[in-house]
């Protein structure tokens, strides 16, 4: 698994158990998909000047194949 992915797994994981009022697994999918978004957005920012980028940088940046 790609380093980035693991660690946002990582974070999203240690995060869920500091929440209550829901189920561990809400807060955990929550924060990951959050984190993913937050990552996406640094990749589109720090790779164009104007923010655009293709489907095809994002792929590269997490490891997944197109």
């Amino acid at each position: 698994m790609n380093r980035i992915v693991s660690e946002l797994i990582e974070k999203a994981n240690e995060w869920s158990y500091t929440k209550t009022g829901y189920t561990r697994e809400h807060w955990y999918s929550q924060k990951l998909a959050e984190l993913v978004i937050q990552e996406c957005a640094r990749v589109v920012k720090a790779s164009s000047p104007n923010g655009m980028i293709g489907v095809n940088a994002i792929r590269i940046h997490f490891g997944v194949e197109p």
